[in-house]
């Protein structure tokens, strides 16, 4: 697996569990992938990777079918929001993968879809918000002598136009 990206595997010969995961890794290429795994999401290949270093937790690996172990890192379940948080203040995508079915009753492996895609711009959660932060969401500014020119424009276009030209008050010269 050189430089262990997904990139021209060959995905058959990865273990039935590692199939899954790479069918769902492939829709959100752009997240890191939080895959529940039993008490655990999971993150595997350049995720783990990326996980790992900056949510400073252990690299480790997991057989997946293949000659060499898939980098592998993991968080708690019930600590999700925290490491996502984290991920997300530093610009990363996360998406959530969860299982949809209950393990003890699942034949062969538990199906499971991503629920929930979080985003700098996409959070509401006040647990998951700084308060005095921005969290990237800027506010326009805009230089007075734009908004001049925007005014100018949008008078321009009033004063010019056959839709809004009936609501202009009528002047009677009697």
């Amino acid at each position: 697996m050189a430089g262990n990206t997904l990139e021209n595997m060959d995905k058959s010969s990865f273990s039935p569990m590692m199939q899954k995961y790479l069918e769902t890794k492939e829709k959100y290429k752009d997240c890191i992938l939080f895959y529940r795994l039993g008490d655990f999401y999971e993150m595997f290949f350049d995720d783990a990777i990326t996980a790992s270093r900056e949510l400073e937790i252990t690299l480790t690996g997991k057989d997946c079918g293949q000659a060499e172990r898939a980098p592998m890192a993991g968080i708690p379940h019930h600590a999700a929001e925290v490491y996502a948080a984290k991920l997300i203040e530093k610009g990363y995508k996360v998406a959530i993968c969860e299982q949809l079915e209950d393990p003890k009753t699942a034949k062969g492996i538990v199906e499971r879809g991503v629920i929930r895609i979080l985003t700098p711009g996409t959070i509401v959660e006040s647990n998951l918000l700084e308060e005095k932060k921005n969290k990237k969401q800027k506010r326009m500014h805009l230089h007075p002598f734009y908004l001049a020119l925007l005014i100018i424009n949008l008078h321009i276009i009033l004063e010019n136009s056959t839709l809004f030209g009936s609501l202009k008050p009528s002047i009677n010269n009697a």
